[in-house]
């Protein structure tokens, strides 16, 4: 994909989020992933997908007590421990 060639695309498009690779740190992205989120150490997409993972859980769990949707208390705590 390239976003320099002056002609502009509609629709519904998707969005992944990947890390990078396994290895090290990247800090340039080519094309193969344009229009992704991705993150430069896999440490990182770890984390990342354990917070969506704590989110998803406490969310069945919320909607099964019919308590709604305030604040995710878990992930905040996750996030809050985490060491960039």
């Amino acid at each position: 994909m390239d976003f320099y060639n002056g002609k502009e695309s509609r629709g519904l498009f998707s969005i992944n989020i990947h890390h990078s690779s396994i290895h090290g740190i990247t800090k340039t992205v080519g094309k193969w992933s344009a229009g992704c989120q991705v993150l430069g150490k896999n440490e990182d997409f770890i984390h990342f997908m354990s917070l969506c993972e704590v989110y998803l859980h406490d969310r069945k769990w919320r909607n099964d007590k019919n308590k709604g949707n305030s604040t995710n208390s878990s992930v905040l705590s996750k996030m809050s421990n985490y060491k960039a």
